[in-house]
């Protein structure tokens, strides 16, 4: 990549300030002429002669200062300040190969030029081996500057006060040691202390090369400040373009990218490190990752402050490149653009082992395809998370993620959410709690199990999404779900969904408002786009539809209680078995949609389930479709309280599509029309009452039935029914239609006819409450169908009125017996004791 141009040149007044009178000069003309000065303020002429002269080899327009070996008088130059400038006709820089002071301390080290090797420090690795090295580069001139078998590693036993280059560190490696002897090489200890580094200052780049640890910076002890005025790059080695330090880092500062290096033996290059931990890091362009593992880097195995990325974090090919991690707290992280996971394992992420308080990237999160790649993670908690983009899955299982182990705070996406290929791809995730989730966008299943997602086995906070929640081809892809592995079920505090919750894929048509049509394109997954928690659920809010798909559960809302359910658009069922459903195993509070309530092709899809509902709102048509038991209203254990259809409620093409069943009681129904047809009967049904029904037009080929032995279902002699009143505004005709309490057809089947009987009391019910029929009132006629049989039967039939005019009933029950209504083929039958 395009390198940064340095800070400031090489003659920069800033390296000539730590000139001072020397006690030793002098002078030789270098390589393309320039008069070069050597002083040391410990010494004489002759000591600094004899240190140089036998290093000056002839070279270009004068000679080459191959080494300047202070140790062959170290006694002479012990915590000398060394000074070497040029000036002249030349470049204005002279390059120095090696300045060899092992064994002996010095003071300040002050070079106009390149360098490219120091050793120094002396026995007592406490005090500083350099005061401080200033230069206009090291390694640059790579080994051109030094005797044959030179080499461009600097090793300084003790400490170095500060470093201070005008250009770049090249091909080169600086190490500053706590003992001339690391006991062991891996492991921060009482010997490295005193091998630290004070400030760092380097005005270019910090960049490797082809060897190992060739361009970086390593301390056994602390490093103070750092500031790279370019880029840190590796090469093609092992820990190549790198500063590390065992102990603490200070703030580091990186004007350009930090870039790991293009080759698999590349591990650990282009890497900022800090054992025990930085104080923080800000990279104004992009952190990189490389082809080798843990390129392009910045870690700690303790905490590090803060860190800031100017533009991206980019994974590369191999693990936990292009990454941010750390073993304990990482603070505030900030990141201009993207976050990108590339090909390796955990590439393209920040992780970290303890807490993270808040994160921040500027656009998208992008999985990649490596497991765990484009990800922000945490062992433990992170506080915040916004993403002024999209979070997108990749390729990679569980890439494209935002994720913890603990609590997961507030998280806002100004984009979408969406799975990829990947399996768990594009989540946002906890295994514990989620304090909140705001998507502006979409929630947008992909092709990977569970991919565009939010989960938790814990519990979630208020979730709002802008769009749609859409399935996608994964099974539970483009979901909510709430999963507990405990014994506690899993908790959902809200949803809002600004668009439609749809069980079909984002390139697939939506369902129209036929009974049980579909759609072509992508099959979705089982139980995709769904809303799922295995404990509560509070008020959900769908300002558009809720859409089923083709497979089970898809398009639905499922949970043990619902507290409320408003939709603004349509609720219509799919092609998949319990689609484009509303199902609270326990309970569902009250449900409000606008539109339609529609079955599909698929059993029990388009239904509104729960275990008991406290109402239901349907403002237009309550329509079966072509699977059984579609479109309709069901409590499996409890009661249903008021139901209002504002259209009509209609039956499909399927047995019992288009109905409301209730195992309890059924407080009231209201609708336009009941309408069934001989082939497809609508039914209305409660085991033990049903307060009132109110319809305004007619009722068709319905069964009205309280306590009724049907089939195999069981009956209840007790059952209840309130007043029925057919016409308030239209003609208010019944066709066809069964009107019972607590009773039962006899041989023939049918009711209406004499060999209608009350339902058996069971073993141990000493009730003597009989099945009744407070009233029915038909403002228009009762019809004639064919000539099947209906019957209005109960034990005590209160009052009927046909067209204005009462029937004429006994006092009392159980007295009136079969009585024909005006009309055809239906008779009231109050049934009579024996």
């Amino acid at each position: 990549m395009k390198l940064l141009p340095p800070r400031r040149p090489f003659t920069s007044p800033e390296i000539l300030e730590a000139r001072i009178a020397p006690a030793a000069v002098l002078t030789f003309t270098d390589t393309d002429g320039d008069l070069v000065t050597v002083s040391a303020s410990k010494g004489t002429g002759t000591d600094l002669h004899a240190v140089v002269d036998p290093f000056l080899v002839p070279a270009g327009a004068g000679r080459q200062l191959q080494q300047l070996a202070l140790n062959t008088r170290a006694a002479t130059f012990q915590g000398a300040t060394i000074v070497i400038s040029a000036a002249g006709s030349g470049n204005g820089t002279v390059d120095i190969g090696y300045i060899n002071a092992t064994g002996l301390d010095l003071g300040s080290v002050t070079i106009d030029g390149d360098l490219g090797q120091i050793d120094a420090g002396d026995a007592d690795t406490r005090t500083q081996a350099v005061c401080s090295l200033s230069a206009g580069s090291i390694g640059v001139r790579g080994l051109d500057t030094q005797a044959a078998g030179g080499i461009l590693q600097s090793t300084l036993v003790g400490r170095l006060g500060a470093l201070t280059l005008a250009g770049n560190l090249q091909g080169a490696s600086l190490l500053v040691l706590g003992s001339a002897f690391d006991p062991d090489p891996n492991v921060h200890d009482r010997f490295d202390t005193p091998g630290s580094i004070g400030a760092i200052d380097i005005g270019g780049s910090l960049l490797g090369a082809a060897s190992a640890k060739s361009g970086s910076i390593e301390a056994k002890g602390a490093i103070g400040n750092v500031h790279i005025g370019g880029n840190i790059a590796g090469g093609v080695a092992r820990e190549s373009g790198r500063i590390f330090s065992e102990d603490r880092i200070a703030a580091v500062r990186v004007d350009g990218s930090i870039v790991g290096g293009a080759n698999v033996a590349a591990q650990e290059s282009g890497q900022v490190f800090g054992a025990g931990g930085i104080a923080s890091v800000v990279v104004k362009q992009s952190l990189l990752g490389g082809d080798a593992t843990r390129s392009g880097f910045i870690g700690a195995v303790r905490g590090i402050g803060s860190v800031s990325i100017g533009v991206d974090v980019r994974g590369g090919r191999d693990d936990d490149s292009g990454a941010i991690g750390c073993l304990g707290v990482l603070g505030r992280v900030t990141i201009g653009h993207d976050l990108v996971g590339g090909g390796g394992t955990r590439s393209g992420t920040i992780q970290c082992a303890d807490r993270i308080p808040t994160v921040s990237v500027g656009h998208d999160i992008q999985g990649g395809d490596g497991l765990l790649s484009g990800v922000i993670g945490s062992a433990k908690t992170i506080g915040s998370t916004f993403v002024g983009g999209s979070i997108r899955g990749g390729a990679g299982p569980q890439s494209g993620a935002v994720g913890s182990f603990l609590a997961l705070g507030a998280v806002h996406v100004v984009g979408d959410v969406a799975g990829g290929t990947g399996g768990s791809s594009g989540q946002i995730v906890s295994i514990s709690k989620i304090a909140s989730v705001t998507i502006d966008g979409s929630l947008l299943g992909g092709i990977g199990f569970e991919s565009g997602a939010i989960g938790t086995n814990t519990g979630l906070g208020p979730i709002k999404i802008g769009g749609d929640l859409r399935a996608g081809q994964g099974d539970r892809s483009g979901a909510i779900i709430g999963d507990s592995t405990s014994d506690t079920p899993t908790t959902i505090a809200s949803v809002t969904i600004g668009g439609s919750l749809n069980g079909l894929p984002s390139s697939a048509p939506r369902f129209s408002a036929g009974p049980g049509s579909g759609g072509g394109g992508p099959t979705p997954g089982f139980e995709a786009g769904t809303i799922f928690s295995d404990g509560a659920i509070g008020s959900v809010i769908i300002e558009g539809d809720v859409v089923g798909g083709d497979l089970t559960e898809t398009g639905s809302i499922r949970a043990a209680t619902i507290q409320s359910i408003t939709i603004r658009g349509n609720l219509t069922g799919g092609g998949g078995s319990s689609s484009g459903i509303l199902r609270g195993g326990t309970s569902i509070g009250a449900v409000h949609i606008d539109g339609f309530l529609q079955g599909g092709a698929g059993a029990d899809s388009g239904q509104v389930f729960g275990g008991s509902i406290q109402s239901v709102f349907v403002g237009r048509n309550l329509r079966g479709g072509s699977g059984a038991l579609s479109g309709g209203i069901v409590s499996s254990a409890g009661d249903i309280g008021a139901v209002e259809v504002r259209g009509s409620l209609l039956v499909g093409s399927a047995t019992l599509s288009g109905f409301i069943s209730s195992a309890g009681t059924l407080g009231s129904v209201k609708a336009a029309t009941f309408a069934g047809n001989p082939s497809h009967r609508l039914l209305i049904s409660a085991a033990t009452s049903i307060g009132a029904i109110t319809v305004a037009n007619q009722v068709v080929d319905t069964d009205i039935f309280a306590g009724v032995a049907t089939g195999s279902a069981p009956a209840n002699p007790h059952a209840q029914i309130g007043t029925i009143v057919v016409g308030t505004t239209g003609a208010g005709n019944v066709i066809g239609t069964n009107i019972v309490a607590g009773a039962a057809p006899g041989e023939d089947g049918v009711f209406g006819t004499a060999d209608d009987f009350a339902a058996p009391t069971s073993p141990g019910d000493t009730s003597t409450t009989l099945s009744r029929i407070a009233s029915v009132i038909v403002k228009g006629s009762i019809l004639f169908e064919d000539s099947t049989a209906f019957g209005i039967v109960a034990q005590h039939i209160v009052a009927v009125k046909v067209a204005g005019t009462a029937i004429k009933l006994k006092t009392g029950p159980t007295n009136d017996g079969l009585i024909p209504l005006p009309g055809r083929d239906t008779s009231l039958n109050e049934l009579v004791s024996d």
